[in-house]
């Protein structure tokens, strides 16, 4: 302990008393945390498109891809009650957003796979009272065209010679720079 915080407490607003949305806000980031994690939907969604493939298409693909978490988690945000509860599932919602929109940064699977779910995110914050903040954040990012990313430019082909700092046998040629001693 020594003065800082043990792993077992979260953050709170209101010092010693106990803060609800301080613990929604700690648990839904641990839990968020493990449902989103980049490699994991990455792993998930490679694992959806193969099984795709494999299948013929009259049956389809029926494992758990990125669209389906986001569509469970979507459900999970939107359910709840009202009065002290609306302010826990906005806590648990604000969580929710920051990890959605740290998934949008580089262009991959995960990230185009989250952003075609960006408006039944929005219509889930909807339906949530006090999410004007978090609307407005999450339609900054659906009204930002995507990039396209530059061409990546053709490879010149290895040059002659070794590789800088690589040593020779005699090691007569390692420092050109210096001059040998008398």
């Amino acid at each position: 302990f020594y003065g800082s915080r043990p792993r077992e407490r979260f953050a709170s607003a209101t010092g010693p008393i106990f803060d609800r949305q301080g613990a929604a806000r700690a648990a839904a980031e641990v839990t968020l945390r493990a449902l989103l994690d980049r490699k994991r939907l990455t792993r998930m969604a490679a694992a959806k498109e193969s099984l795709r493939k494999s299948q013929t298409s009259t049956t389809g693909a029926s494992g758990l891809g990125v669209a389906e978490v986001i569509h469970a988690l979507n459900q999970t945000v939107a359910n709840g009650g009202t009065g002290g509860n609306a302010l826990i599932r906005l806590a648990v919602a604000e969580r929710y957003v920051e990890h959605v929109l740290d998934l949008l940064g580089p262009q991959d699977l995960v990230s185009a796979q989250i952003a075609q779910s960006l408006p039944e995110i929005r219509a889930t914050l909807a339906r949530l009272e006090g999410s004007e903040a978090l609307r407005a954040k999450l339609d900054r990012f659906i009204e930002r065209p995507w990039p396209t990313p530059a061409a990546e430019p053709p490879s010149a082909g290895i040059p002659p010679g070794s590789p800088i700092g690589a040593f020779t046998r005699d090691f007569s040629d390692t420092c050109w720079f210096c001059e040998p001693l008398p």
